[in-house]
């Protein structure tokens, strides 16, 4: 045998043995054992001491991760703390012909045979293993597998539909070991990267497990019919495991929410529970990988780049070339986890944008963001990919009593009156809040008649707290007015560090350079207690050090707002201010532009190795067209891209820090907007500011949540006209204030309104309509509660004349919601219209439908939903009339007939092939 071929055998071989047997052990031991905590089990049984040596001692009491136990180790934990028989003969007693083996002697000979023996075995024999040897032990190890995981999943009490999927799982890694390609193998890939992972979320600033309140959500997705959305709630443990209506699984998952609801502390924990206890959540442990993808820290559009330089570089490191990480990813189950996609730049968009367009049959994404910025993500998706929308759904009472008790002090008992506050108090209604309100309310920040709202209120609140107490603490030892001073000037280094922590991307942590920092500038605060009053602390049982920390990004941000007010203040030159909040420092490292002519060239290398290698008749063999050829060009394109992007160091350094500048911003707004502050600044600075701070980015809901920011301040609304993209404008009912304000200076060319909720009491959305009409812009208008509330009668037949009277100059293209007769009325003179989706509760306006539908020339869809309870003639109105004749052939037609019985679907005739019909929908 060839020497190469001996070593890639050796390699595989390898694998089998050291890390498959060990993850079948891993997998058995989650199913079997039920003793709580592993070190309190095994100490309390007096097993630990009994039979593990020292080194397997310390690692169980240092709380090792259980995947990363040698074989030796698991198989102890299987028989000693999983209910199995302790007998010795139970398990070391050869198997006869003819015997049944039970689950302990299968777990002895996968040990003793295979573990055992490679271990103990010649080095020199086991380098020339030959693929028939190695075909034989992947025989041998497929049976034992299945046969393990077939009698622990039975004494378990496992469901045959997950033991089935399990055996399926481990087989197929099985064989994907014999065939690996590389000495690196996918399975030594899933476990060094998985170790990596382990290392990193020990170093990330999370939120602890034991403060954590798992949410139910609420799933959004698109029914059995084309843009009709259903709605369901699930616990967060059946996420990963949830089915589309067609029984599919989602590929995308998005999840939405505001500022302090929780997406990044869900995202942090869904990671954390799929390295510690993936059982917790539904098949989130058939996720070979879990990759977290934080936007905030991403400052490339190179998606292969970021893997091998950022999110995996020791993994990586093993690997020959970028390809070979691909193809490693390729053959993984990954859950990619893209948190904060809201505070993403334009290199960190294309990145996600990269990966969403390459994504794997086996990749699954889970997305976070704001609302406002969830619409531009959804563009990005290819159509085939089921996405479904997800939101926290609001806390129950005793979901609330629960996460406050849980994320305050221990020694504080929270009073009732406190409980019956935060519990009676709806507005108040995002994990973030709740904490910041309690806090407020038992240190008397606030009253409990009092309700500040916005998280910048709460912070004000808490601020003005914090100020409050250290000054009655200061004026024991000075002055009043000395106190006020030291206080003061500590409060503005306090903004300062949080500042420089954006700038850094160490957003929550407070080193030890920020310490000294605060302590050299404000020399009279020496206590900790300064430091506790303003930050939160964990005193680190190993040293004397305290590590201080903000407690969410949210507040780092409204404190470096307040150096940004601090600036402002300090001089009237706005280019110097803007130097001070925006440096371009050359302290900072960059990344060398020279590492990407090396990437070019290599590409460019391997690329004209491959012409050659294949180049065998002709100028252009069909070779050139094969895969690897267009991988090549494409790899080259997007690096050549990346070097014009990145020859700047500046421009990077920038670009870097902009994912964080943007939240900043908003709360800078909100902050001079509901003061005196206003009377000073310039709006067209303020403008200047953002944009800076958005990196130029016109996308209109940036812009919508900036004015909303600012209170809608006119002479801000007139600069923000001139940078607003004009090209599509997406607007809900958050955004249509902001909208209406900025339709009196410009109008877009197409503008999409979807309203979820009542229409009633909405006077924006009265006002940005008498406006659109008034414009040539196209007009997509969908009432989603008219459309889908069954037996409702109310209709928005006054808006739609609004958008369809004679004298507008707007063009209706889409229209869902309910419609009555006037508004059908309205309806037939929308020549443009391409999608209709309505639903219709009088016979009357069925009737003006069928009479005038060859007036809709332009359409190419109708979801028409027939909610009467009296359907009379079901085969005139689907077999004769023109409806049917003229759907027939031109239009795609989806009947809706909610209380037609299925006894009579016989009656209605032969259904056109471009019908869809739904019967008790």
């Amino acid at each position: 045998m060839a020497p190469q071929q001996s070593r890639l055998n050796y390699a595989r071989h390898k694998c089998l043995i050291e890390v498959l047997i060990p993850r079948l052990m891993v997998q058995i031991h989650q199913w079997l054992y039920k003793g709580g905590s592993l070190k309190d089990y095994l100490e309390s049984k007096n097993i630990l001491k009994k039979y593990f040596e020292k080194p397997e001692r310390d690692q169980i009491k240092n709380g090792v991760d259980i995947n990363n136990l040698d074989t030796k180790v698991l198989y102890k934990l299987l028989r000693y703390t999983c209910d199995l028989d302790k007998n010795d003969e139970a398990w070391y007693k050869k198997i006869e012909d003819g015997e049944e083996p039970t689950l302990e002697k299968v777990l002895c000979r996968l040990k003793k045979d295979y573990r055992d023996r490679s271990s103990h075995s010649d080095p020199t024999a086991i380098l020339y293993i030959s693929d028939e040897k190695l075909d034989k032990t992947v025989a041998e190890l497929k049976q034992w597998f299945s046969l393990a995981l077939d009698l622990a999943g039975n004494k378990a009490k496992i469901t045959e539909n997950v033991i089935n999927a399990t055996k399926e799982e481990f087989l197929t890694d099985l064989q994907q070991e014999r065939d690996a390609e590389s000495s690196f193998t996918p399975t030594q890939f899933i476990e060094k990267s998985r170790s990596e992972i382990a290392k990193q979320i020990e170093d990330m600033e999370m939120l602890s497990a034991d403060r954590y309140v798992e949410p139910r959500l609420q799933v959004t997705e698109e029914g059995p019919l084309p843009g009709v959305l259903t709605d369901q709630e699930i616990p967060c443990k059946d996420l990963f495991a949830y089915s589309c209506h067609d029984n599919s699984k989602p590929k995308i998952f998005l999840l939405v929410g505001e500022s302090g609801a929780g997406k990044t502390s869900f995202s942090e924990h869904v990671t954390r529970t799929w390295l510690r206890c993936p059982e917790l959540m539904a098949t989130l442990g058939s996720f070979q990988l879990v990759l977290l993808l934080q936007c905030i820290k991403i400052c490339t559009r190179d998606l292969s780049y970021y893997i091998r330089e950022k999110l995996l570089p020791q993994t990586t490191k093993l690997c020959n070339d970028a390809r070979e990480v691909t193809s490693l990813l390729n053959k993984t189950k990954v859950l990619w986890i893209v948190d904060g996609w809201d505070e993403a730049s334009a290199e960190a968009k294309d990145l996600v944008k990269d990966l969403l367009s390459t994504l794997s049959e086996q990749h699954s994404v889970l997305v976070t963001s704001r609302p406002e910025m969830s619409y531009e993500l959804l563009t990005y998706s290819d159509d085939s990919m089921k996405c479904i929308k997800l939101f926290f759904t609001e806390l129950s009472p005793s979901e609330r009593e629960e996460l406050v008790k849980r994320n305050l002090p221990k020694e504080k008992n929270i009073h009732f009156t406190v409980i019956g506050y935060i519990i009676s108090s709806p507005e108040i209604n995002t994990p973030l809040q709740l904490v910041l309100v309690t806090k407020l309310v038992m240190d008397k920040g606030i009253s409990t008649t009092e309700k500040p709202v916005t998280l910048t209120q709460l912070y004000n609140a808490l601020c003005q707290q914090n100020k409050k107490k250290l000054i009655e603490k200061y004026s024991k030892e000075v002055s009043s007015e000395r106190a006020e001073q030291i206080v003061a000037k500590f409060f503005k280094c306090v903004c300062k560090v949080a500042f420089d922590n954006i700038n850094s991307g160490s957003i929550l942590k407070v080193n030890k350079e920020n310490i000294k920092f605060l302590k050299k500038m404000c020399k009279y605060v020496t206590s900790s207690h300064a430091f506790s009053t303003f930050f939160n602390y964990e005193e680190k049982s190993d040293t004397s050090y305290t590590e201080y920390y903000f407690p969410h990004v949210s507040q780092c941000m409204f404190y470096a707002a307040h150096h940004i007010k601090h600036i402002y203040l300090e001089s009237n030159d706005f280019d110097s201010k803007l130097n001070k909040l925006f440096p371009h420092v050359a302290t900072h490292k960059f990344t060398s532009i020279y590492s990407y002519v090396t990437d070019i060239f290599d590409g460019v290398n391997e690329l004209l190795m491959i012409l050659l290698s294949r180049i065998t008749f002709g100028l252009f063999p069909p070779y050139i067209f094969d895969h690897s050829f267009l991988q090549e060009m494409r790899d080259i394109i997007r690096k050549v891209c990346n070097l014009k992007t990145k020859s700047h160091p500046q421009k990077m350094e920038l670009q870097k820090n902009q994912n964080n500048y943007y939240p900043l911003i908003l709360i800078f707004l909100e902050m001079i907007y509901d003061s005196s502050l206003k009377d000073n600044i310039s709006e067209n600075n303020v403008v200047k500011v953002i944009c800076h701070a958005i990196g130029g980015n016109s996308e209109p809901n940036r812009w919508f949540k900036v004015l909303q920011c600012s209170n809608f301040n006119e002479d801000l609304v007139k600069v923000v006209s001139s940078k607003i993209d004009l090209d599509t404008w997406h607007v809900t009912s958050r955004e249509l204030k902001a909208a209406h304000e900025l339709l009196q200076y410009v109008k877009p060319s197409e503008i999409t309104i979807d309203i979820f909720e009542e229409t009633k009491d909405m006077p924006h959305l009265l006002n940005v309509l008498q406006t659109v009409a008034e414009s040539s812009c196209i007009v997509n208008l969908h009432f989603h509660l008219d459309y889908k509330r069954l037996g409702r009668e109310f209709s928005c037949d006054d808006l739609l004349e609004i958008i369809c009277k004679s004298s507008s100059k707007c063009k209706l293209q889409s229209y869902m919601g309910h419609v009555g007769s006037e508004g059908m009325n309205h309806l037939i003179k929308s020549t443009q219209m391409k999608t209709l989706k309505i639903r219709i509760s009088k016979e009357k306006t069925f009737k003006i439908l069928t009479e005038n539908v060859h007036k809709f020339i332009n359409l190419n869809t109708l979801l028409l939903a027939y909610d009467l309870r009296k359907y009379s003639d079901p085969v005139y109105s689907l077999d004769d009339s023109r409806l049917c004749r003229m759907f027939r052939s031109k239009i795609d037609v989806h009947f809706i007939i909610p209380y037609l019985q299925e006894a009579s679907s016989k009656d209605i005739g032969d259904i056109p092939t471009n019908y869809s019909l739904m019967i008790d929908g």
